[in-house]
């Protein structure tokens, strides 16, 4: 083997080395903006290089020379593409031609088809180069440098054979493994420009992000922040380079709320959380957060980073919200007992001083009956229609009395809550035919609120049961355990689909409905449930505490 041929090669690979250079210095350069112009400038370039590569050949004999523009086209098509490749081909071409001799034309079509294979090879991987293994690049080798050995059979006959002898070793030892190592490098700039650039694209993000990122060292000192941190913070972000994020604490939250945050993140997990900081100023403000570590490929924890959102307009509106929905349950509260205090009082007048107003206008009669039965000179039409005065005034009586009764149930002033509850399930027994099975628990003295809330709450579950559910039975429970009173009301009905979060209406049609159920326990600190399934019936549960039955 002659070591001319290797002079010749490693001459050449250091001109080649040059062509791995390109991505940096040309053709990814952000300062050439048109592609036309990047690739004109491309093509140009790898025919210069081409040129050089050429004017330190090996030479067989005068006119038949050999160098590794084979190598530098394959890689220029696969990794430069079309446009450039032609570019370059079109110059190299016409240069060898102008060299002349007896290789020229076997020359030409060396850089020909060593770049349509660069180029055919790209579109077949559809320009994933970057991902291209080092194996597939030597495979890619040996085809382009099969294909060149066979055009030496273009040569005078009287001297291919031997150019073939003496060329094929070193080209087959040399060139494709020449060529692989050139395409690797090609690849990891190249996946390094991807990354850069993925890079560059995340660090544009998270500049100009409307959120506030900071990133810390493993010491809890401040290695970056965005400019939005400013803006939240109040703090110049080179005023709080190297320092620790606890200047931003307020005071408003203990030592244990921060070492969970920092155990969470150490043990290398996310932590979610809301903080209330100082500003520069000195004016509060909530901050949502994310914090996690950043790892490295051996998995340590080399940083930790925060993505945190100010949320104090938010924090604001919530807490009016919060203020105005415990001044319309105190106003509500305050109707419903006002409510309750007019319909006792009105139901107290009417049975109290109507109803006994009646029962002394029915007894008047009654009297007046009895005498004109006695007269002989009275009409005879006349006891006839003073009775019918007697059994309207007896009717009005009864309805006064129904009236006073619904107004306010006596049961709960005279017996209690378990009695009076139990004393509502057989009125409703009575009057709609539905089987209502009642299970109570004797109830110590509560405040009168919470009796007539679950009074009137059973009261709107079975009448709605009775309008809607097309049941035959209902099982209502109460229980007390734990000073909380529970109320359940289940039937065998028809069932629906109900979501408790998006109050559906649809089945509470009347009077109150399940809004003003969750209402009234809510303003009372309970909670209202309803259960149910289409076909399989409904659950209604109520739980209301009674903190004045605690015992010490």
């Amino acid at each position: 083997m002659n070591p001319a041929i290797f002079i010749g090669l490693v001459d050449n690979a250091a001109l080649l080395l040059a062509l791995g250079f390109l991505y940096d210095a040309i053709t990814l350069n952000r300062n050439i903006e048109k592609s036309a112009s990047r690739q004109l400038l491309t093509g140009v370039i790898i025919g210069a290089t081409a040129i050089a590569v050429m004017l330190t050949p090996w030479e067989f004999e005068p006119g038949l020379i050999f160098d590794t523009r084979s190598i530098l086209f394959s890689i220029a098509g696969l990794f430069f593409g079309f446009a450039p490749t032609v570019i370059a081909v079109i110059i190299s071409v016409a240069f060898r031609l102008y060299q002349g001799g007896i290789g020229a034309w076997t020359g030409v079509a060396v850089i020909i088809t060593s770049g349509g294979i660069g180029v055919a090879w790209r579109h077949l991987r559809h320009k994933n180069v970057e991902i291209i293994s080092l194996p597939e690049m030597c495979g890619f080798g040996l085809v382009v440098h099969v294909a060149m050995l066979l055009w030496m059979l273009s040569l005078p006959r009287s001297i291919a054979f031997t150019v073939l002898v003496k060329i094929s070793l070193p080209v087959m030892l040399l060139y494709p493994i020449t060529t692989a190592l050139l395409g690797k490098l090609m690849t990891r700039r190249l996946s390094r420009q991807q990354a850069e650039k993925k890079i560059s694209r995340l660090a544009a993000v998270v500049e100009q992000a409307t959120e506030t990122v900071v990133i810390t060292n493993v010491a809890g000192d401040i290695v970056y922040a965005n400019p939005y941190f400013e803006t939240s913070s109040g703090y110049p972000v080179a005023d709080v380079i190297g320092k620790n994020p606890r200047i931003l604490k307020s005071g408003q939250q203990d030592n244990l709320f921060y070492q969970n945050m920092w155990e969470t993140i150490a043990g290398g997990r996310t932590w979610q959380g809301v903080f209330i900081n100082k500003r520069k100023d000195g004016h509060l403000y909530h901050e949502e957060a994310v914090v996690f570590p950043v790892k490295n490929a051996a998995g340590k924890i080399i940083n930790y980073a925060a993505v945190k959102r100010d949320i104090s307009n938010r924090v604001k509106l919530q807490t009016a919200l919060e203020l105005n929905r415990q001044q319309l349950r105190r106003v509500s509260r305050h109707l419903f007992n006002t409510q309750e205090e007019t319909r006792r009082r009105l139901a107290l007048d009417l049975h109290d001083n109507i109803g006994q107003a009646l029962t002394a206008l029915k007894i008047s009669q009654e009297l007046l009956w009895a005498d004109l039965l006695e007269s002989p000179a009275v009409d005879p039409a006349l006891p006839s229609r003073l009775q019918e005065a007697v059994d309207l005034t007896d009717d009005t009586l009864t309805q006064v009395r129904a009236i006073a009764k619904n107004l306010h149930p006596p049961t709960l002033d005279t017996l209690g809550l378990n009695s009076a509850l139990n004393v509502l399930c057989q009125s409703m027994t009575r009057h709609t035919g539905l089987v209502i099975n009642y299970q109570g628990a004797e109830v110590p003295d509560i405040l009168p609120q919470r009796s007539i809330a679950l009074y009137r709450i059973l009261q709107e579950a079975l009448t709605n049961v009775v309008k809607h559910a097309q049941a035959e039975q209902v099982r209502v429970t109460l229980r007390l355990h734990k000073n909380t009173l529970t109320l359940t009301v289940q039937d065998d009905g028809r069932g629906f689909t109900i979501d408790n979060d998006t109050i559906d209406e649809a089945y509470f049609e009347t009077g109150i409905g399940l809004a003003g159920i969750k209402e009234r326990a809510d303003w009372l600190g309970g909670r209202a449930e309803l259960e149910a399934a289409p076909d399989d019936g409904a659950r209604l549960t109520v739980s209301i505490p009674v903190p004045e039955l605690r015992h010490d």
